[in-house]
């Protein structure tokens, strides 16, 4: 499969185009390079195009495909796309957390529905790029506190993953190539997703949203429970439709 986080200009571009590629969400990489090369004969453009597929790439809004166009490149100037490439880490981060958790499915299968919910409620309320990468990768690594809590305190209560779970969340981020900013911002999420009061940041509601709506549902919650997590926990649009889809309010909540 061709490398497409790096696009080249073979000569200088003198004019200005701009090229709309509509690409269906099962088009192979053949075809959008297909797309690209005819793009660039026809206008001389070059395009950082990011390829966030609608299945594993998470900027993506259904089936539109988000691009920068650049003009003017200087010959032979790669154009290079730091944020596409950034969230390539996040399937690495998978496995190596699937690894971490390895005989524990129901942990695998918690961290896994986690970011699920937590990259649509980031999606659906328009979290930057490097948010959303910062979002996804926290819901991943948010319980890694639980082994070592087990461990030291024969218990897995939130206050000792939170005080746990960064040191192993910074190693691993760090072996496997997170910029130190976004490990630095991941690790502080993991070490608050328990915290439910002074909300810092839309990462932070995110993540708490995506595991209340998790953690209803595994824990078997109470309506009682369930209506006090609406009034504490949600505060996105898309997090509390999530919450009312699943757990319909009562008449006269």
């Amino acid at each position: 499969m061709p490398d497409v986080s790096l696009v080249t200009c073979s000569k200088p571009t003198t004019h200005f185009g701009v090229v709309f590629l509509f690409i269906s969400r099962i088009a192979g990489v053949s075809a959008v390079w297909d797309e690209i090369d005819a793009a660039w004969k026809r206008n001389g453009v070059v395009c950082q195009i990011f390829l966030y597929l609608v299945d594993n790439r998470q900027k993506i809004r259904y089936d539109k495909f988000e691009f920068l166009c650049r003009f003017g490149a200087e010959e032979g100037e790669p154009v290079v796309m730091e944020e596409l490439k950034e969230f390539k880490l996040l399937d690495p981060l998978f496995f190596a957390m699937a690894e971490y958790e390895k005989g524990v499915p129901h942990r695998i299968a918690h961290f896994t529905k986690v970011r699920a919910y937590a990259a649509l409620i980031g999606r659906q309320e328009g979290l930057s790029g490097q948010l959303q990468l910062v979002t996804e990768a926290a819901a991943l690594v948010h319980d890694i506190g639980i082994r070592p809590s087990l461990k030291k305190y024969q218990s897995s209560a939130g206050k000792y993953q939170q005080i746990e779970g960064p040191a192993p969340a910074r190693e691993m981020l760090t072996k496997l190539g997170f910029p130190p900013r976004m490990v630095e911002r991941i690790c502080w999420l993991v070490a608050h997703h328990h915290t439910y009061r002074q909300v810092d940041g839309l990462d932070h509601r995110i993540l708490l949203e995506a595991d209340f709506l998790v953690n209803a549902l595994e824990e078997e919650m109470t309506p009682q429970a369930i209506q006090a997590g609406r009034e504490k926990v949600f505060a996105t649009k898309t997090g509390r439709a999530l919450l009312d889809a699943m757990y319909p309010p009562q008449t006269g909540e």
